[in-house]
């Protein structure tokens, strides 16, 4: 998948917004372990957790977005 190119601040907090960003993305989404194998959904998680790490790399010290500050990857179900 491509990776956003973000101005970096501090790199304190992305790996785990990113995981706690794919989890949070995948349950909200209604999923579980039987789908991890759909590519797709994989991908469209995988994208939704590099925006969150994206975002947390821009700001100085551990401090990832709220939701509200989400694209629309956040607000709408990925099964459709």
């Amino acid at each position: 998948l491509p990776t956003p190119l973000v101005q970096v601040a501090d790199t304190i907090g992305a790996g785990d917004s990113f995981g706690g960003a794919f989890l949070t993305w995948w349950l909200d989404a209604g999923l579980g372990r039987e789908q991890l194998a759909d590519a797709t959904l994989a991908a469209a998680a995988t994208l939704a957790a590099q925006e969150v790490s994206a975002i947390t790399c821009q700001r100085v010290g551990a401090d990832p977005p709220h939701r509200g500050e989400l694209s629309d990857r956040w607000h709408l179900s990925p099964r459709g």
